[in-house]
């Protein structure tokens, strides 16, 4: 286990640490680059972020280290790719927001949306907007506790999104209305990785129930976590019938786009909502590092297999690799 900040490229070494089996306990030294790296560091914007991108690109420019994953763009780069392909069906309409005039005149024609970072994880720095009688209502997170503010003047409504603005480029979506009949936000994660040959394989699926009132399903903002068969089950079985049927086209379809475009891949957690009124899905996020909370909480039995699993894809890919050098 190394940081990026620690490689030592004239020696190609790293300060590391590795796990000491008889002591039960992380040791730290130095030790030569690894033939494998599972890349699960979270980079985030400014100095620091700039930094290690150069690290870990110049990493990956050396052709005896493989990286089981590189890992998705930003959600504005990732959905101009995607909506592209045969995907799009899933993906709500998404616009990247270049001033706060776009937001107020879409908030007065549309009464709603939600605006997302579009470096951000975790739920962080998402804005839901309505507009009702002249007022403009803003919804957003701090310290997992729902923030409210309203504005009468559209000078100050102004305002305040040029300085949301000005920390982060943001896009903006229509406001789904992914609710249940307790009007708790909510959302499936799908835990997908690579199996030991190489396919991808569905790991575990879980639904993300948010509190009530609020507008965010994640985990970090204190949503729970149910069993998805559990949840599913609770539906008439014409809808459950059709929930699985688009569930499995919508992963079929996005799966090899992905590969093609952003190949090597390892792991994805998909963020699906569900529109009760409508019965449709819709892809809300796709996440190359995603967590495991929600696979543990529904099946604590999976853990020794969801960390065997970079373990026996990095096998697989040195077996492709000496397949390929005429090794074996």
């Amino acid at each position: 286990m190394f940081k990026p900040e620690d490689v030592q490229f004239e020696s190609f070494e790293t300060k590391g640490k590795s796990f000491n089996p008889f002591r039960k306990a992380w040791e730290s030294d130095y030790f030569p680059l690894p033939p494998f790296i599972y890349d699960r560091c979270f980079y985030r914007n400014g100095i620091d972020f700039e930094k290690t991108k150069k690290l870990v690109k110049q990493l990956k420019k050396y052709g005896h280290i493989l990286f089981l994953n590189y890992g998705l763009p930003d959600k504005w780069s990732l959905y101009c790719v995607l909506k592209n392909t045969n995907i799009k069906p899933f993906l709500p309409d998404t616009y990247l927001v270049r001033n706060s005039e776009e937001v107020t005149d879409y908030v007065k024609q549309n009464k709603c949306c939600i605006l997302k970072p579009v470096t951000g994880a975790g739920g962080t720095g998402i804005v839901a907007v309505f507009y009702y009688k002249e007022q403009f209502l803003l919804k957003y997170i701090i310290q997992n506790k729902q923030k409210v503010r309203i504005f009468f003047q559209h000078n100050n409504m102004k305002q305040f999104m040029n300085h949301l603005l000005k920390k982060n480029a943001y896009l903006l979506q229509p406001l789904l209305p992914l609710r249940n009949k307790k009007n708790e936000p909510f959302d499936i994660r799908i835990f997908i990785q690579k199996n030991f040959i190489g396919n991808w394989v569905i790991q575990g699926i879980g639904v993300r129930v948010g509190e009530k009132n609020t507008f965010v399903s994640n985990l970090a903002k204190g949503a729970k976590v149910l069993s998805f068969n559990k949840w599913l089950k609770k539906k008439h079985l014409t809808l459950q019938d059709k929930i699985v049927k688009d569930m499995k086209q919508m992963i079929n379809t996005l799966l090899p786009i992905l590969d093609e475009h952003y190949s090597p891949l390892f792991e994805i957690g998909l963020d699906i909502g569900f529109d009760p009124k409508k019965e449709k899905l819709w892809i809300l996020d796709i996440n190359s590092k995603p967590g495991r909370k929600i696979v543990l909480q529904t099946n604590p039995s999976l853990e020794t297999q969801l960390y065997d699993a970079p373990l026996l894809y990095a096998q697989y890919l040195f077996n492709l690799k000496l397949r390929k050098d005429g090794t074996i």
